[in-house]
């Protein structure tokens, strides 16, 4: 018992002289690069035998820091990303004949995040965590795959067609904005005035990719992880 007061002891008066962020007063301003594995959230409803597969993709994005004091800052940007995802269908007409309906669709949004960002650490390392929201727009979409034709009456007679195709968003059917909460964590290591950071996010997606158009509906939401890496530039305030 006595070793733990005088552990918690060493550890309160050490915790104050450790908090330190990026620099106080400061505006940051940079580049990042993101491996984002997006998941179709959604059901198949009546549809057998048919899936929903996450897919990969990347993002880029342009944030801008704003750091209040040393421990608190608020960041927004601009961010490009892909939110990709693919279906199966498995048809089973024979046995002999059994084969798969496949699609991979690429999304294409861009977003503007807001979160408020937490820092902790020494005057080089810091671990920062964040929370806060994000909004924005279903810029594309491209599909591809493999889908069987009817081009007769057996099986037999069907045929493979492959598809590589942009995909026309229609204004009755297509929700294009989007808006969602995130939330992430990591470190940045701050060589004044360049600041190298690594984090990890995760994106939930609040806005479904399809209008209300008619009853029964399926709703759709992209939920993402991701992971991150850039730099940022600091100009202006004082440590």
């Amino acid at each position: 018992m006595r070793g733990r007061m005088i552990v918690v002891s060493v550890l309160l008066l050490l915790f104050p002289s450790t908090i330190f962020a990026l620099d106080s007063g400061k505006w940051y301003v940079g580049v990042g690069g993101d491996y984002v594995y997006n998941m179709m959230v959604t059901n198949t409803g009546y549809r057998e035998n048919t899936y929903y597969d996450n897919d990969h993709g990347f993002a880029v994005s342009v944030p801008v820091v704003y750091q209040f004091n040393d421990w608190l800052g608020v960041e927004s940007g601009l961010r490009y990303t892909q939110k990709n995802y693919g279906w199966r269908h498995k048809r089973y007409l024979q046995e002999s004949y059994a084969y798969t309906d496949w699609e991979n669709v690429k999304n294409h949004f861009l977003e503007i995040p807001i979160a408020v960002n937490f820092s902790f650490g020494n005057d080089t390392i810091q671990s920062v965590a964040s929370v806060g929201a994000y909004m924005g727009f279903w810029v594309a979409s491209q599909r591809y795959g493999t889908l069987k034709s009817s081009a007769g009456t057996y099986a037999a007679d069907n045929m493979l067609v492959d598809f590589n195709e942009m995909m026309e968003f229609d204004e009755v059917r297509d929700n294009r904005f989007e808006a969602g909460l995130l939330a992430s964590t990591g470190f940045t290591i701050n060589i004044d005035p360049v600041a190298f950071y690594l984090r990890g996010s995760f994106y939930l997606g609040l806005t479904d990719l399809s209008k209300r158009y008619q009853k029964d509906l399926v709703s759709r939401y992209n939920n993402s992880v991701t992971v991150e890496a850039g730099i940022l530039v600091g100009f202006g305030g004082a440590k």
